[in-house]
Order: C-alpha cells, then sequence, then structure tokens
C-alpha cells in the first residue's frame, strides 16, 4: 500500500506563492468578510509592501480586531514618517486601550443657541469640518459654525445622518434615502427604517422594523437580509473593521463580526460606571464607544468595556449627539437650546 504525503509550510513554498497583488487583494478580501486570522496571514506575506500606506492602514487594523492593540501601536510608531493618519491612529489607540490610559476632558469649545422650532422634533445631528447638520422629521437644516443656518432642506420621515467622502449629508428617512439630492426609495420589504450605517464597498446597513437588518447598494437594492434574534432593535453602527453594533431595547450592544459572527455584548458596566440605560451610541474606527445614558450624560469605554470617563450632566446635559470618532462630540441640550462642540 502506497501512502502519499502532503507537507505544508507558512511562509508557502516558492512554487506555491502567488503574484504579491493577488496576495494583498485577497487579505482585503478576507478583511471585510471578518477573517481577520487569514487576513494576517496573507498580509505577512506581503510584508515588503509596508511602503504603502494602505498596506499599513489594513496591517494596524486587522491587528486591532485580533486585539492586539499594543501591537497594532508598535508597528505604526516604528514608521519613519507616518502619515496624519497614522498618527491619529497611534494617538487615540494609546489613549484608548494603551497601557496608561488617558481620561477624556469634555471640554465646551464651542456653543450656539438654537430655535425651539427646530428642536421640537430632532431625529439626529451629524457634524464635519466646517458645517453641523440637524435632522428633524421634516426638514434637515445645515448650520455654519456661527450657529446661522445655511440651507433647509424639507423631506418627509427623517430619521438618521451619515456624512459622504465630501461630507455632505446622507439622509435616511423612514422609507428611503436621500444621497447627492437624490431621492432612493426602499424595496417594500423594508418597513419604516429606523437607522443605518456604512457598509463594505460603499453599501449601507438598514434597520428596519420587526429587527430585520439590510444590506442595500447606493441605488437601495437589498444585497443581504438577515433576522436579528435580539430584543427590539433600536440602532446600527459600524467600525473600520465593519463589525456591526446593534443597540437593543433591553440598553445593550450587541456586537458582531463582518461576516456576523456573534463577538460580545455591551452593557456599559452600570455597575461600575453609573450609567443608566443606554440610549444612544456612536463607536470610533476601533470599536470604542461613546454611550448617551437616559439621564443626559456621556460615558466614554473602550472596546474591552475599560471606563475611561464621563461629562458631568449637571454641567454638559445632553439630548442628541454626535461624536466624530476623533477628538469632537457634537451636543444638543433641549431645555437650554444650546448646541454644543466638546473636546474629548
Amino acid at each position: 500500500m502506497i501512502f502519499c504525503l502532503a507537507f505544508s509550510t507558512f511562509p508557502p513554498s516558492p512554487e506555491q506563492t502567488h503574484p504579491p497583488n493577488i496576495v494583498f487583494e485577497k487579505a482585503k478580501s478576507d478583511f471585510l468578510e471578518g477573517n481577520l486570522n487569514s487576513a494576517y496571514k496573507n498580509l505577512l506575506l506581503t510584508n515588503f509592501l509596508k511602503e504603502n500606506p494602505d498596506w499599513r492602514e489594513l496591517y494596524f487594523l486587522t491587528l486591532v480586531g485580533l486585539n492586539k492593540p499594543l501591537s497594532a501601536i508598535s508597528f505604526l510608531q516604528e514608521q519613519k514618517e507616518p502619515t496624519e493618519k497614522e498618527k491619529f491612529y497611534i494617538e487615540s489607540l494609546i489613549q484608548r486601550q494603551g497601557v496608561e490610559k488617558e481620561s477624556p476632558k469634555f471640554l465646551e469649545i464651542l456653543s450656539f443657541s438654537l430655535s425651539k422650532e427646530i428642536l421640537k422634533k430632532v431625529s439626529s445631528i451629524i457634524a464635519s469640518k466646517d458645517n453641523f447638520f440637524v435632522l428633524t422629521e421634516n426638514s434637515l437644516y445645515k448650520i455654519d459654525n456661527s450657529g446661522k443656518i445655511v440651507e433647509t432642506t424639507v423631506l418627509t420621515g427623517g430619521r438618521e445622518l451619515l456624512l459622504d467622502e465630501d461630507c455632505e449629508a446622507i439622509i435616511l428617512t423612514k422609507d428611503g434615502l436621500i444621497l447627492n439630492e437624490k431621492k432612493i426609495t426602499f424595496p417594500l420589504q423594508i418597513r419604516s427604517a429606523l437607522s443605518f450605517a456604512k457598509a463594505p464597498e460603499g453599501n449601507f446597513y438598514v434597520l428596519g422594523e420587526n429587527n430585520e437588518l439590510f444590506k442595500i447598494n447606493k441605488e437601495g437594492g437589498i444585497i443581504e437580509q438577515r433576522h436579528l434574534l435580539i430584543k427590539q432593535c433600536l440602532k446600527v453602527r459600524t467600525d473600520s473593521l465593519f463589525r456591526v453594533f446593534i443597540l437593543s431595547s433591553n440598553e445593550e450592544v450587541s456586537i458582531y463580526s463582518a461576516s456576523f459572527a456573534p463577538l460580545l455584548v455591551m452593557d456599559g458596566k452600570p455597575a461600575t460606571t453609573g450609567i443608566r440605560g443606554i440610549k444612544d451610541f456612536f463607536v470610533d474606527y476601533a470599536g470604542n464607544p461613546i454611550f448617551l445614558d437616559k439621564s443626559g450624560e456621556l460615558f466614554f469605554l473602550n472596546f474591552n468595556q475599560e471606563f475611561l470617563g464621563k461629562s458631568q450632566k449637571e454641567k454638559i446635559k445632553t439630548d442628541w449627539f454626535f461624536w466624530d470618532g476623533g477628538k469632537y462630540i457634537f451636543s444638543i441640550d433641549k431645555r437650554k437650546t444650546v448646541f454644543r462642540k466638546l473636546e474629548l
């Protein structure tokens, strides 16, 4: 009897290797599908590309996703000429997941009054470098840094906002998207949209009623549909690894990989932090969350639910907020009719 023995080597032998561009594309594909261990192996096979900023970013984010923040920090610190984005990655990850974490300041650096009429029905807010956007049930208000309304868009059923590559608002309505001033109506399967987030390759996740989560393209076509076994889903967010974060009515955030493997559940650690029920939240590129609780206070934790700090609601009460994932938070105090820009 003859036995055929197959030997596997890693890295592969020369006759097994593929052109580096193919291996790098495979690493990107693995990353977008949530297969981080496979992405990591393929990135190691192409580490001679580390002068390429795209390769470095993918390697850095893969290390973050593999819960190796210190290795991710060290890797970027070794770069002779880091880009501005890489400098931000280093600084923020040290502050949020490093050995000596920093407490956020929640320092007010800008404020102005808003009309009570606008604040009656706020659905969502978002901000770019030069403008703020306030979405209500029936209007989108574009506001400059002085608090002046520079543009008003009339609409129906306003739900949530995202920013496009030009820092203009993408609007989720009850039955569609407004993208580049073009209204896209959802298929009938998406009933009463609640929340949306960015998905890989320029697509979107849309959370509908009855715990249905859809992946759609920019034309509104459904790519994928999932029924989530979570108690009444309310909000959906994603980070730069395209992990999916779902806030439910039981005041917990369930987290899934890009391939929708369950990862963990966050509750804001109420026994430690004093959080009183999660009302809303945003995450940065690495999945570190800021929670708004039902008392109007903001709580900053990292992905491992280590408590970093909180705002003081006696000084800064928040009814709606947006976090850009970097240094700035934008919040509205309905009672005082104040829009604030805060620095962490």
